[in-house]
């Protein structure tokens, strides 16, 4: 939050596999994904972060995740998506991206 990591690891949920980027061509795009909403989860416990969040696309990008068969993608996904539905702004973002269908399935 302090130095960009939030907003870096939102990035990698955006765009996991730039060209030119470090990890470019050494992981695949689903694996990045999957690496920064682990990181993401982590950092979700934490109500200023939650917050901090929410000057990003994180839903949006998480709800897109949503969609894969990847169970390893899915589980830190819905971990984000869950840590942060404590907060009544998130609900309503949650239920906003129609992704409410998706987690109860």
């Amino acid at each position: 939050r302090n130095h960009g990591g939030l907003q870096y690891l939102v990035n990698m949920l955006e765009n996991p596999g730039r060209p030119g980027s470090p990890i470019s061509g050494q992981r695949t795009d689903l694996e990045v994904s999957r690496c920064a909403a682990l990181g993401l989860w982590s950092c979700s416990s934490s109500r200023k972060n939650k917050l901090a969040l929410l000057k990003t696309n994180v839903v949006s990008l998480l709800g897109k995740l949503l969609q894969s068969n990847d169970e390893d993608v899915l589980i830190p996904v819905v971990g984000t998506l869950q840590e942060c539905a404590s907060e009544s702004i998130y609900q309503a973002l949650i239920q906003s991206e129609g992704m409410v269908e998706h987690l109860v399935k």
